[in-house]
């Protein structure tokens, strides 16, 4: 009875190592995000050049109005963001 048993836990671990080798899970790679901001009206965004970077990044823009301008408001994804810090969520 011992080695039926003794047999039966040690096949249990054969099956299970070998399951593991199969469906080894690969990392995933991070996704590469580029950043292009587009002025509309008068003034500039700074920093003015594209930024490249792997997701997750944070990044700071300004916003500067040429004078006698007013600077009302972000569109992130086809949104309003308003404030001088907008947060945009992941999705």
């Amino acid at each position: 009875m011992r080695r039926w048993k003794l047999l039966l836990v040690v096949t249990a671990l054969i099956i299970a190592f070998a399951i593991i080798q199969i469906i080894q899970i690969k990392p995933v790679k991070p996704s590469k995000i580029a950043l292009v901001v587009v002025v509309e009206g008068r003034g500039w965004v700074r920093p003015s050049t594209p930024i490249i970077g792997v997701e997750p990044f944070n990044v700071t823009l300004e916003a500067v109005p040429d004078e006698h301008s007013l600077f009302r408001y972000w569109i992130v994804n086809g949104s309003a963001v308003s404030g001088e810090q907008g947060y945009v969520p992941r999705g």
